[in-house]
Formats: C-alpha cells, structure tokens, sequence
C-alpha cells in the first residue's frame, strides 16, 4: 500500500465512507485484485469461497432420508424462492408420489413434468437435481432418472410400467384394457409377459394386428405412448414367430335383389377401419331369371381394388364371381359390389348352398 493509499484511507476513516477496515457505504472498486484467504460462509449474507461454491455450497442436501416424504439439509437454512436449485441424492427409491423439505422449511411436492410423481423417478444412490418452481413449494425435478428394470405387480386397468425402461410383469394373469398414464407423450417401455396375460384393442390400445393378443410367458410387448393415456402395443415373442394378422370375415345374412340395371348392390362387407394396408378377397354366388351380363368390383366405396364381368347362358343359373386384391388406409367398409346390367331379376344369394357363405368376403391386415 503506497502513501496516497494510507492517505486515502485516512480520509475516508474520517468521513465514515468507503473503508477498508469500516462497514461499506458505496462500492469499493477492487482494482483488478481479489479477495484471498476468504473464510467459509455460514449464513444466507455472506461471501462464499470458491471451494464451497465448487462444493455446492447452499445447494446440496445432507442427511437425506425417506420413501416417499423425503427430508434432506442444506447449510445455510434457505429460504424458498423460484429458481433456486438443489441437487441430494435419494436414499430409497421412491414408490409413488413423494414431497421434499428441506432443512424443515416447509414440504413440498416434487414434480416431473409438472405431474406428480408416480414412482422410480427418484432412484435410490443416484443424484438427482430439482428446481424451486413455486414457493408454496413446488419441486420439479430436471434430470429424472428411470430405473432400468423393476418388477411390476399386473393389473387390469392400474398398474403402472412407466417405473423402468423395462418392467417384468408379476402376479397371474390379467386382461389389460388400461394402465396408468405415461409421463410424457412418446413414452416407451418394454414389458415381459410372466404369463397369458390379454392386451385388449379397442380405445386405449392400438394392438398389433388389430385384435386381442393373448401373451404367451417369456414374450415381450412395447408400449408407446401415442398421447399420455394411449398407446401402440407391439408384440415380440419370445418363439422369435412373427404375429399373425387375424383375418376379418363377413358373409350376407340375406339375398340382395339386384333390380337396377344402372345401380351396383352392395354384398358382403367387412369394417376393417382406415389405418394399414389389407388383402382381401371375396365371393358372390349370384343368378337371373333370365340369360344376363353381371359386373363385379371389389372396393372400399371409393377405391376399386378388383373387377370383373361375367355372363350366364340361361335362366337361373348359378354362377360365382371371386375377386382379391390389396388397399393401403381404405376410406370405408371393403366390400364386393354387384350389378345385373341385364335385368330386375337378378340375385346375390347368401344360402343357396345351403352353407350360409355363399357370399363371403375376407380381409387381413398385412401392414
């Protein structure tokens, strides 16, 4: 310290202003130099080190216990406040819904994704890092951690696979027809099958194959997320055979009279829905009380996927059309459509044979 330095000094003692060894009253311009030998903060206004800064000074949690009400300590006792971040690590996994409080401040609920917790986000001796996002408070937790596998009790409608990448079912067997809600959309968990278990399609699965699958044990099933309560379910079993598409099969349940020679009647038809490709293939058994001229197209009411025209060479004779083909995301039913272009007389039978599938169409999924 020169002399003009002890000079200044000396003044500013006088004026109570701006001492080095008296309370601040203004800024005081370090010069370019810094403070050393800092001494270890212990309350909310003072200085910290840059080792207790390196050590997460203020921000880490000790003596962390607890499931599911978890208690941790951080030095100094803080006081809430939005953006405040804090990193402990769990002493036990939690199992379901869980709240923090910290240095006995108050509890509150941590939260992923601004949802409660469900259970496994919170893995036991693995860090984990929450934001301050409400002072009441609220906790939301910026780096979940999912365990890689967990065992998961089966449940028709509540059981919850969303703890792991990838659960292994327990328990005996269950028709599934929901779970709970996935964390996020484009959520995906692998499930192995314990046993027989039933993945039902209808509006809460989209199953491969369109229809029920009945699960043999060792096999596995991927579950996505295509909203938080939705989900694709796709089957890979454990035989390495691959999932047979189940066919769809309609015959007429009655004669169709065809008397329009301008109009095609509608025969038998099967309600496949509009996602996928799909083979069908289908006959008509068909006649006239007279020689005549028929037409046939196999269609989706929109889409001709097959025709055909066919001729009889008397009064009433019986004669078959069959026609296949495949659609990509038909737009309606698939069905064979048939015209008499000769006369009013005309009939599409559904039991001449007296089988009652004289008229049948069939169609499989393919893609």
């Amino acid at each position: 310290m020169t002399y003009s330095d002890l000079n200044a000094e000396f003044n500013n003692l006088l004026n109570n202003t701006n001492s080095l060894i008296s309370p601040f009253t203004a800024a005081v311009a370090a010069g370019g130099f810094k403070l050393t030998g800092l001494g270890a903060g212990t309350s909310l206004t003072d200085a910290a080190s840059v080792t207790q800064v390196q050590d997460g000074f203020g921000s880490y949690l000790t003596s962390v216990a607890g499931t599911n009400t978890v208690t941790g300590t951080a030095t100094p006792t803080p006081a809430y406040a939005v953006g405040q971040r804090f990193t402990f690590i769990p002493a036990v996994t939690n199992t379901g819904a869980a709240t923090l409080n910290i240095s006995s401040v108050g509890a509150g609920a941590v939260q992923w994704l601004g949802a409660a917790l469900t259970g496994g986000e919170m893995v036991a001796a693995t860090p984990i890092t929450v934001v301050v996002t409400a002072t009441t408070p609220v906790f939301e937790i910026i780096n979940p951690r999912i365990a890689a596998k967990a065992d998961v009790a089966a449940h028709a409608t509540t059981s919850n696979p969303w703890v792991a990448s990838q659960i292994v079912l327990t328990g005996v067997a269950v028709t599934f027809t929901d779970i709970q809600d996935a964390p996020y959309v484009g959520a995906v968990v692998w499930v192995k099958q314990n046993a027989a278990h039933v993945w039902t399609d209808g509006a809460v699965f989209s199953v491969q194959g369109d229809a029920n699958y009945t699960a043999a044990a060792g096999d596995w099933v991927r579950v996505y997320a295509t909203t938080v309560s939705t989900f694709e379910v796709t089957i890979f079993r454990a035989t390495g055979a691959p999932v047979s598409m189940a066919p769809i099969t309609a015959s007429l349940s009655g004669n169709v009279a065809l008397n329009n020679v301008a109009s095609y009647f509608d025969g038998p038809s099967v309600a496949q829905g509009t996602v996928g490709t799909w083979f069908a293939s289908g006959t008509v058994t068909i006649s006239d009380t007279v020689a005549a001229s028929f037409s046939a197209k196999l269609w989706d009411g929109t889409t001709v996927i097959a025709s055909a025209g066919v001729n009889t060479s008397g009064a009433n004779e019986r004669i078959t059309m069959s026609l296949s083909g495949f659609i990509a995301s038909p737009v309606g039913n698939i069905r064979i459509s048939v015209k008499d272009v000769t006369s009013v007389n005309g009939t599409m039978y559904f039991n001449d044979s007296g089988n009652s599938k004289d008229s049948t169409i069939t169609a499989i999924r393919v893609a």
